[in-house]
């Protein structure tokens, strides 16, 4: 959340599919790597994460984990 405010200034629900890969891209190392200025390395990182977010099928995957147990 305080990641969200700080580069985007907005809460981390309202975060588009790139600014929350590109948040995901950077945790190995926040100090060191940028959110607001991705280097390629960044970027790349941010492109694969957005790949995989494709791959569980983007929001109907955040929704079927939401959701209630399978019975």
């Amino acid at each position: 959340e305080a990641a969200s405010q700080a580069f985007w200034r907005k809460p981390a629900a309202g975060l588009n599919r790139y600014e929350a890969a590109t948040l995901a891209a950077v945790l190995p190392n926040p100090r060191r790597m940028r959110a607001d200025r991705p280097s390629r390395y960044v970027a790349e990182r941010r492109d694969f994460i957005v790949d995989q977010m494709r791959g569980l099928g983007g929001q109907a995957y955040l929704e079927r984990l939401a959701g209630s147990p399978p019975e």
